[in-house]
């Protein structure tokens, strides 16, 4: 069983806070639908949870143990899926 338990999590640039005080615990088999704006930072939630980047402030943990960064990166392309 996987448990994602966020505390705290904060995720700034420079003196840009995209993420602020998130606190969040997603149990085994539970749904869940990350909705916002743009510019509210899910993408950047999502890529914290990946390991592509760290949080600024608090802690991510997957089944207690923090997320380790990955070097991987991500590309996508409008080709991809559509055809032109």
């Amino acid at each position: 069983m996987t448990t994602v338990t966020v505390k705290g999590l904060w995720k700034s640039y420079d003196n840009h806070v995209v993420l602020e005080n998130l606190n969040l615990t997603v149990k085994d088999r539970e749904f869940v639908t990350i909705v916002g704006a743009s510019g509210c930072g899910k993408t950047t939630f999502l890529r914290m949870l990946l390991g592509i980047e760290q949080p600024s402030r608090g802690q991510l943990l997957i089944d207690g143990q923090r997320s380790l960064v990955r070097t991987a990166a991500s590309s996508f392309s409008a080709t991809a899926c559509f055809h032109t």
